[in-house]
């Protein structure tokens, strides 16, 4: 699917797209064993900005020092840089420290999902609602991982339960859209794209995906004025 939908970690999901980056992060996260740099949210594509980025770790860490605060965010890190297998082994000591974490389980789950071990990563999703019936990035999650399987009525149905508990966010009512659309069913996605829309109207996204949707359709004048928004 050109237009994936994204995962969701209780830390903003940017990728880290410089391989040099990548190195010096690699190095530093091995030193003394302990993870000495916290993506805050930003990728990391320039060296200058690598002790601004050191500052804010140790801004975090100082708030929670505890080894289950370092070990969750070195896994994040690790899972950004494609490392997954190791950010599996963090996860992993974070959950023998507390098996009942919920976020830990959600973001193992995105790390098997990279992996693509479907269904590992399935079975962690549910595990986190099964912990917390109300935790909404679980469900969003696991309709990925359900649409990458190409099981796209249960994305749906997972998809609609993130919703109910977060009714506001946009990237929900495209993910049910892009499940629909990859059934073929053009007027529901359409539909599902306008409700995406209607709740940030300045985001291009949901007129992209309708540009997408004429194409196939063979509307291609429509398709361009979504495409020019």
């Amino acid at each position: 699917r050109q237009n994936k939908t994204i995962e969701v970690v209780d830390l903003s999901d940017n990728s880290i797209s410089d391989t040099g980056a990548n190195s010096v992060i690699d190095t530093v996260l091995d030193r003394d064993g302990l993870l000495r740099v916290y993506l805050s949210g930003n990728p990391l594509t320039d060296f200058q900005k690598l002790p601004e980025v050191m500052a804010r770790f140790v801004k975090t860490i100082q708030k929670d020092p505890s080894e289950k605060n370092i070990l969750f965010r070195k896994g994040v890190a690790l899972n950004y840089l494609k490392r997954s297998d190791r950010a599996l082994r963090c996860y992993d000591r974070v959950l023998k420290i507390d098996p009942t974490d919920v976020v830990t389980w959600n973001n193992k789950g995105n790390a098997f999902n990279k992996l693509k071990l479907w269904y590992d990563s399935l079975e962690c999703y549910n595990t986190a609602n099964t912990l917390d019936p109300n935790y909404g990035p679980a469900y969003y999650n696991k309709g990925n991982t359900l649409a990458d399987l190409k099981r796209y009525q249960e994305a749906i149905q997972s998809y609609q339960q993130a919703i109910s508990l977060n009714p506001t966010q946009p990237h929900l009512y495209n993910a049910v859209a892009l499940a629909l659309e990859a059934q073929s069913r053009y007027d529901q996605a359409l539909e599902w794209y306008d409700k995406a829309i209607a709740l940030n109207p300045k985001s291009p996204m949901g007129y992209y995906n309708k540009g997408n949707v004429m194409l196939k359709l063979k509307c291609y004048n429509r398709a361009i004025e979504y495409y020019n928004f």
